[in-house]
């Protein structure tokens, strides 16, 4: 069951397309992402040893170890809203 606000920002996100890249609002950084389909985001997230360092943790972005992880954009986002945002797509190519 989605809670009430985030549900409502859900609906109003379009469905991001693969390869986007998703900024999420932390309370005090962004944290990123990458969108690979079917509601999957692809994101570095620090290692479950630490405690309290979830991934809407301000100790996911001190600690100096982090892995890989792929995980529902609607979990890694939880009630922080985020956004679709490819500002510099276009601009750095091979």
């Amino acid at each position: 069951l989605l809670p009430p606000l985030t549900a409502l920002f859900s609906i109003l996100q379009p469905e991001p397309q693969l390869g986007d890249l998703i900024e999420i609002f932390r309370p005090f950084y962004r944290h990123w992402a990458i969108y690979v389909g079917n509601g999957y985001v692809v994101h570095l997230a620090p290692p479950s040893e630490i405690p309290g360092a979830g991934a809407a943790s301000v100790m996911s972005a001190l600690t100096d170890k982090a892995i890989v992880k792929k995980e529902l954009l609607y979990d890694v986002a939880g009630t922080d809203q985020y956004r679709v945002n490819n500002k510099h797509d276009g601009r750095y190519l091979f």
